[in-house]
């Protein structure tokens, strides 16, 4: 297994997702990081978006120089020679549902369907915009009715980046004593 350290805070283990909590780690839940994030965003019990296009989901990336997920074109990034790690790299499907639940505490809609099997929508207070995250193919990835990042508010996609850089940190808590979800006490 080759490893590449980016940052103290980041290794890219080219096997495995980037972010992979220790089985016991340090407790660095960060409780007013959350109690920020659920004064933008909340649970929607909803289903999955009709006529949502998953393909936004491609231009949003992590960058391993600003350590902090970006927009960007479809055609500009070529994953991490140039930097940028695609969602579906940095973690697990089953890691960000249980994130996304110790988060908003909401039950994802479940279905046996070919291509996945969970979604989960949450609301962007502000503007009222749904975003459903799921599971496709194995893969993560979100869901939105515009298919162009460039036509989002531009407090959607700030309060949207906010949330990805907490759910995929090492502050991402679980409600038992400062836990970092994913890892055991």
């Amino acid at each position: 297994m080759k490893t590449k350290t980016l940052n103290p805070k980041k290794i890219v283990l080219s096997e495995q997702f980037c972010v992979n909590p220790d089985y016991v780690q340090e407790r660095t839940g960060n409780y007013d990081r959350r109690d920020n994030i659920l004064q933008k965003w909340t649970y929607d019990s909803g289903k999955w978006l009709e006529n949502s296009n998953g393909n936004i989901h491609s231009t949003c990336v992590f960058s391993t120089e600003r350590q902090s997920f970006e927009f960007h074109g479809y055609e500009d990034i070529r994953e991490s020679e140039d930097g940028f790690i695609r969602m579906y790299r940095m973690m697990s499907a089953p890691l960000l549902l249980y994130r996304l639940i110790a988060t908003f505490f909401g039950a994802p809609e479940c279905f046996d369907n070919y291509k996945n099997i969970w979604s989960y929508t949450i609301k962007h207070i502000p503007t009222g915009k749904l975003i459903t995250f799921a599971e496709w193919k194995g893969a993560i990835g979100f869901w939105l009715k515009e298919v162009d990042h460039n036509k989002l508010p531009k407090d959607f996609k700030k309060d949207f980046v906010e949330l990805l850089n907490y759910i995929f940190s090492e502050e991402c808590a679980h409600p038992y004593d400062n836990l970092v979800a994913g890892s055991v006490a």
